[in-house]
């Protein structure tokens, strides 16, 4: 809060995810640093908090980041809450995944700069992150992250080539993630009377502008085409990708463009991805081959998809003793297990 905060200060309370935000995001990162406590794995901490608030933001009821307060203390305090921080938190780690960390840490300068004892807002951060050389349209990016309501789910979907039968196919889709699952989209019966389909509507209309990193086995990235690297429409695809030796494509990996000074940072995008069979079963095979972090972001999002009934739970616990398997066949006796 020395720098978010106190040095420059959020305009107004609609606002305070630069502040809180901003405060929870440096506190993992600078421990995290070479020469501070990298030992401490603070970005492992970070993944976790991350994961842990799509649980809250997948609430049909959730509020968005950046809110609409008109002074009523009771607006000001439940602002105070999960979104605000750890959301806040995730927006944040999207930017500087999106921008790499130097770029991102050199633009937060300018504007802790420009700002100095003094007030700001959300779109003037924007303004000064676009404004750093090679940086995409970062704005974009952070205002629908900030003005949407809950958070975005990829959709993965692979096929192989019907013209080439060596190659695949691979179409991506994005759709609000809610912990309601199908049935909510479906309009079903068994929902509860509080949900309307006005809301069904509004939540199926939502899109981000998200940007999308994949790499392969090697860690290369992998050109989709996708214009400028965001996905700003609901669909895209279907491409063409790899063959039949390829092994898997890792969508929104951790830290995709490697650690600074060999510190991992724990950067990757705020969404979910629900691989399909084909494309999941790849990432199994070789789940072994997988970062610990990546090993634990795709085992998060799959608990989620069952927890939602996007998938059976029968099916969770298959992927589990699957990925299970992997791990163990991986390891000698005394070696130690990642923590995660």
């Amino acid at each position: 809060h020395q720098w978010f905060g106190n040095l420059v200060s959020p305009a107004w309370w609609d606002d305070l995810w630069l502040n809180e935000g901003f405060a929870t995001f440096m506190a993992y990162y600078g421990a995290g640093l070479q020469g501070i406590q990298p030992e401490y794995e603070t970005y492992k901490l970070k993944i976790q908090a991350i994961s842990n608030v799509m649980i809250d933001d997948s609430s049909i009821f959730t509020e968005s980041v950046l809110k609409e307060i008109d002074g009523d203390p009771t607006q000001i305090l439940s602002s105070f809450s999960s979104i605000t921080y750890q959301k806040g938190m995730g927006v944040i780690n999207t930017l500087a995944n999106v921008m790499g960390i130097e770029d991102f840490l050199g633009g937060i300068r300018q504007y802790l700069d420009d700002y100095a004892f003094s007030n700001a807002d959300s779109e003037e951060l924007g303004v000064i992150l676009d404004a750093v050389d090679g940086a995409p349209d970062v704005s974009s990016i952070m205002n629908t992250y900030i003005n949407e309501e809950g958070l975005p789910l990829v959709y993965v979907n692979v096929a192989v080539n019907e013209e080439n039968p060596n190659t695949y196919d691979w179409t991506l889709r994005q759709q609000r993630f809610v912990k309601l699952g199908p049935a909510f989209y479906e309009k079903s019966d068994t929902l509860p009377d509080i949900i309307t389909d006005e809301m069904v509507d509004a939540a199926a209309a939502q899109l981000w502008q998200l940007p999308i990193n994949a790499t392969n086995k090697d860690g290369t990235v992998v050109p989709l085409g996708i214009p400028n690297g965001v996905l700003s429409e609901e669909t895209f695809g279907p491409v063409t990708y790899g063959s039949t030796d390829t092994q898997y494509v890792l969508f929104n990996p951790i830290d995709p463009a490697g650690n600074e000074d060999g510190v991992a940072i724990g950067l990757f995008n705020y969404f979910r991805v629900f691989y399909d069979d084909m494309s999941l079963g790849m990432i199994v095979d070789n789940f072994a081959d997988l970062s610990a972090p990546n090993q634990f972001s795709i085992i998060s999002d799959r608990f989620a998809l069952m927890q939602g009934s996007y998938i059976e739970p029968t099916d969770y616990l298959d992927f589990v003793r699957n990925v299970a398997d992997k791990i163990l066949g991986s390891y000698t006796k005394g070696q130690s297990f990642p923590d995660y």
